[in-house]
């Protein structure tokens, strides 16, 4: 049967009311009825108990540049919380669905200007309930999701003063307003979402610890920054070991999985592929750390005098990281 009579035949079909899309699910395109959507595939969080088999890698990857790359089964993305971001939001988690990877949501809590609300108001106002329609719209979002888990990293890096409007350095204010995001975000009924309270790992980060009933995982930054090590008055770059174990013992205490949510390393090939190869072989002294999460970027913010860092590694680099990355795993 040639198109032309197919396509004719189908439209008769229509016209007297016969169900197409039960007659030939994969009619040609244009033909008045639609064709239901391909599901998403279902991650499963790829995290052993007790990071038994080594950490899950992944990646934040605006750029695309480890879009095809396998061994990486979580992918960050950040979105504010304003509800006109709800379909940017969603759309990149469905990407993120589609690559086989769990969606790691860096939730950000920017005040609410435009409608006359403050950085000097954002915790008061969030525990008042003026930023519930923020929190309600991406919790349902994300929780439209299931049964795809979802973690959130809700108001990351909040010790890190300055950074951030919510890094403001009142460490009660910020517990009040987590606490209350995280109710408010199980209130909308969404089971599928995982709680991140992630740090940068300030000395006075235990300040700002919400309680173990509001976090499944505790986030931690760890980045190599060779220059900005120098101009502090080292005498060369800090290793990965150097940074991060002061802060793993730090959260050792809270008793919950540790994922690494930032981990970066910048400066010349060479010496990025020496510190990551350095990096992972030590992931084994941490027992905690359950995932591991490449910050593929330019940094947002500059450093003080020594300016904005470029995280960004090539992917024929990154495979000597984590040369036998683990697949999906319950």
């Amino acid at each position: 049967m040639s198109r032309v009579l197919a396509t004719a035949v189908l439209i008769l079909l229509a016209l007297v009311g016969v169900n197409l899309q039960h007659v030939l699910p994969g009619a040609p395109f244009g033909l008045p009825f639609s064709v239901p959507a391909r599901p998403l595939p279902v991650t499963p969080l790829p995290f052993a108990a007790g990071g038994a088999a080594g950490p899950a890698f992944g990646v934040y990857d605006p750029q695309g540049a480890f879009a095809g790359a396998g061994g990486l089964t979580l992918e960050q993305v950040y979105s504010p919380w304003n509800p006109e971001q709800r379909p940017a939001m969603v759309a990149a988690v469905n990407a993120i669905r589609a690559r086989h990877r769990v969606p790691l949501v860096g939730l950000e809590p920017w005040p609410a200007t435009w409608a006359g609300m403050s950085s000097e108001t954002l915790f008061s106002d969030i525990v008042a309930g003026r930023y519930d329609t923020s929190i309600q719209t991406s919790c349902s979002a994300l929780g439209a999701q299931s049964p795809q888990p979802v973690l959130v990293r809700w108001g990351h890096e909040m010790d890190l003063l300055g950074r951030f409007p919510w890094s403001n350095g009142d460490a009660t204010g910020y517990i009040a307003a987590y606490q209350h995001f995280v109710t408010t975000c199980r209130a909308t009924g969404a089971t599928n979402l995982y709680y991140v309270w992630s740090p940068g790992g300030d000395p006075g980060l235990r300040a700002y610890w919400p309680g173990a009933a509001y976090v499944d995982y505790v986030g931690m930054t760890g980045l190599g920054f060779g220059a900005w090590d120098v101009w502090r008055g080292a005498d060369r770059p800090n290793t990965f070991a150097e940074i991060f174990a002061p802060r793993y013992a730090l959260l050792e205490g809270f008793g919950k999985p540790v994922i690494l949510c930032e981990f970066a390393s910048t400066g010349p090939a060479d010496h990025q592929r020496r510190w990551l190869q350095d990096a992972a072989a030590g992931f084994k002294d941490y027992p905690l750390l359950v995932g591991v999460v490449y910050f593929n970027a330019v940094d947002p913010v500059a450093w003080g005098e020594i300016g904005v860092p470029d995280w960004r590694v090539s992917p024929s680099l990154f495979p000597t990281v984590a040369p036998a990355a683990p697949g999906p795993r319950a």
